[in-house]
């Protein structure tokens, strides 16, 4: 590593340090709150040791170039809820401990499983309203929690009604002040470390007051943790008798904590990981993170330490000094331990109150930043049914989280989601509706054919569907194309964009099949190949009688060409199988006998077999076709025969085809191929040179009736896109 590397490594490390300094105090006091005073040395030793081992295990077994592990405010909150549940049931300060790091090995060992299910990408499909519900009621409890030690109140287990009844309005005065500074860098200076500064400007504010007027009692300090060399034997299996039963009995509640502590870790680090990963560019894998937290959780944990999650604004800053690689984390965390083993008196200077005050920042900068927005649009009557939705959605959770816990409202959140899940994919699946009049097949046609297929086109819809066919959306789906299907002979369904069907999705379309046939209309699936996994869906559920055989379809081209081969039947204009006379081809148009007779002497009759190649992709075109029986396709040809190519257009008898490049000299740009048995004639250019010198008049007329053909064409596509345009605008 060069010199210039390394020197920003470690400023990103100095970085991180300082800015995670800010953070661990407030943390340290909220987790352990419910046992007083005497034992916040406890648990700012808890807090360091988390932030020194944990966070190393993390950066080193995380998988991402810029990792970072450090207790964070929801999980916190979730400790400290256990921690005063133990206390309210009368265990000891030393048993509290114990069973505390149990419920952090167990969380680790939960997100470790996470991880080997490959949970870590389910995390991206919580809705959002659920999550910012979840932050919000967390911000609340935290900052209700922080009401007694803003106070200046430090008795054991104070709530905020000890709070009001003991204040300490010099405390209250320097708390506020504290949270003012850190609030005012916050936004003036967003780069720098604000709890940092606010911590330090709070305690000299302290020190100074406490020096002049010893008489105002500003409230109780933090305390000095120890600061001997951590060891990990605040985890021991030898468990004493008392000790043992006292988890055998809180097992449960442990148990559960450990469960949502290892729920609100993953979540919180995946969603930091993806803005980190927005914000900066560093990638993450999911489930590889979740392993390597579980494992730093565990180690912590060893080392009586609070729960880590990743977190972003660390990261960040350490990434905006120059930090790239995992050596800065290993700083980070190097330097974290040198002050809790050499610097532990400075620690313990820092004014409960004062702590308070950044931990009241902190949890007003918890609040989700899309909420308000909401809010906004509701006071402006801009608000939409779905603001209602979630904003009543993030309420919910909110007030459970805050009345009920973390574990109802966990559970309140789930039922949510399902619900939104549900109600979101209950929507239309309809994503367009078109008739056969804007989407004609790649099929051409002769003049008199074409006719028909054009009259029959109006009576042929083309339903275009995207998402899942369920039982969320299957009978809305049923409703809405039954209802679209009035006065139609055929209803194309475009299963393209469909992305899965369940039983209660095959039995709909079953029923649809049917309701149509007794209207006289006929349902064809496009998109649906046999043997793929719609197929296999379909003939599973048992659910496909009346869409099976011929009405199921590669693409919707197929199945218009179908409809079309269906109303040329009724017309009794099918001609695959009969050969037309030359004399009915629309190049002989205008020519008197003796003239036709001329251009048929100049031309040569082939017989197809199916597969057999007109002429390839890149060769000269130098003839014209004119097909009298069967049917050719035009591929894109990518050598070869063809095959395999997709298909640009096909021609039915009675159509010339291949002329472009015949007048304007030019290579073929795709290939023919034939699809069945048919036969053809062609003209070739030194022919038709020939024709011009001989018979100059007929030469004349060939080249006008080629010219009426293809304006007759453009005429037709031009109308095609016109027409769906304008369906489109309407």
């Amino acid at each position: 590593m060069q010199a210039r590397s390394l020197i920003a490594e470690l400023r990103g490390g100095l970085t991180g340090a300082v800015l995670t300094l800010g953070i661990l105090l407030p943390l340290a006091q909220l987790s352990f709150a419910a046992l007083g005073q005497d034992a916040l040395g406890i648990a700012i030793r808890a807090a360091f040791v988390a932030a020194v081992f944990g966070n190393a295990v993390a950066v080193l077994g995380c998988g991402i170039p810029l990792a970072n592990a450090l207790p964070r405010t929801s999980t916190s909150l979730v400790y400290a809820g256990l921690v005063a549940s133990l206390v309210d049931a009368g265990l000891e300060a030393s048993d509290v401990l114990v069973l505390m790091t149990m419920c952090v090995l167990l969380s680790g060992l939960l997100q470790m499983a996470f991880a080997l299910l490959r949970m870590g990408s389910l995390v991206r499909y919580v809705p959002l309203p659920v999550v910012g519900g979840f932050v919000n009621g967390i911000a609340v409890l935290i900052l209700v929690a922080q009401v007694a030690p803003l106070s200046g109140v430090s008795a054991r287990g104070a709530d905020v009604f000890m709070a009001w009844r003991e204040l300490l309005p010099a405390a209250l005065l320097l708390g506020l002040a504290t949270a003012a500074i850190m609030w005012i860098v916050t936004r003036r200076w967003p780069s720098w470390p604000a709890a940092m500064i606010a911590l330090v400007s709070g305690t000299l504010v302290y020190l100074v007051v406490a020096t002049l007027w010893p008489g105002v009692d500003m409230g109780p300090l933090l305390g000095t943790p120890h600061s001997d060399l951590p060891w990990p034997m605040a985890w021991r299996p030898w468990l004493d008798a008392g000790q043992w039963r006292s988890m055998t009995e809180n097992l449960p509640r442990i148990a559960i904590t450990a469960l949502v502590i290892a729920l609100i870790g993953s979540l919180d680090s995946l969603l930091s990981a993806a803005a980190t990963e927005n914000a900066i560019k560093v990638p993450f894998a999911p489930n590889r993170m979740l392993l390597g937290l579980g494992v730093a959780n565990v180690v912590s944990s060893a080392f009586g330490g609070l729960p880590v999650v990743y977190g972003t604004s660390i990261v960040c800053g350490m990434h905006e000094s120059g930090a790239r690689t995992r050596l800065s984390g290993l700083v980070n965390s190097a330097l974290l331990l040198a002050l809790l083993l050499f610097g532990a008196r400075l620690l313990g200077a820092i004014p409960l109150t004062v702590s308070a005050g950044v931990m009241v920042v902190i949890a007003v900068r918890l609040f989700d930043r899309w909420s308000p927005g909401l809010v906004r649009q509701l006071v402006t009557r801009r608000g939409t049914p779905e603001v209602h939705a979630s904003l009543g959605i993030v309420a919910i959770v909110c007030i459970a989280t805050i009345a009920f816990g973390f574990v109802v409202a966990i559970g309140v959140g789930i039922g949510l989601s399902f619900v939104m899940f549900i109600a979101s994919m209950n929507r239309s699946l309809i994503r367009g509706v078109a008739t056969a009049t804007t989407r004609a097949s790649r099929r051409i046609y002769a003049a008199d054919q074409t006719a028909v297929v054009r009259a029959a086109a109006d009576r042929v819809k083309v339903v275009s569907l995207e998402g899942a066919v369920f039982f969320g959306t299957a009978e809305t789906l049923r409703r809405e194309v039954a209802a679209l299907a009035a006065e139609s002979t055929f209803v194309i369904l475009d299963m393209t964009d469909v992305t899965t069907i369940d039983a209660s999705g095959a039995l709909a379309l079953e029923r649809l099949g049917g309701q149509l046939e007794d209207a006289g209309a006929q349902l064809l699936l496009a998109g649906i190949v046999d043997g793929d996994r719609h197929a296999r869906a379909l003939r599973a559920f048992d659910h496909v009688d009346a869409i099976t055989g011929d009405n199921w379809f590669d693409d919707v081209d197929q199945a218009l060409e179908r409809t079309e081969w269906e109303a040329l039947r009724l017309a009794g204009m099918v001609r695959s199988e009969l050969e037309l006379s030359l004399n009915a081809l629309p190049i002989m148009e205008g020519l008197t006998p003796t003239q036709r007779a001329a251009l048929g002497q100049s031309m040569v009759r082939h017989a197809f077999a199916a597969g057999d190649v007109l002429f390839r992709r890149g060769e000269p075109g130098d003839h014209l076709y004119a097909l009298v029986r069967g049917s050719v396709t035009l591929v894109e040809g990518l050598g070869g025969d063809g095959k395999g190519g997709r298909r640009i257009v096909s021609f039915r008898s009675g159509v010339v085809f291949g002329e472009l490049a015949l007048l304007d000299g030019g290579t073929r740009t795709a290939t023919a191929i034939a699809d069945i048995e048919s036969v053809g004639y062609s003209l070739s250019r030194d022919e038709l040179a020939r024709l011009q010198a001989a018979a100059p008049d007929v030469a004349a007329q060939v080249l006008r009736n080629v010219a009426q053909q293809i304006s007759g064409r453009l005429r037709f596509a031009t109308m095609v896109m016109w027409r769906r345009d304008d369906g489109a605008r309407a």
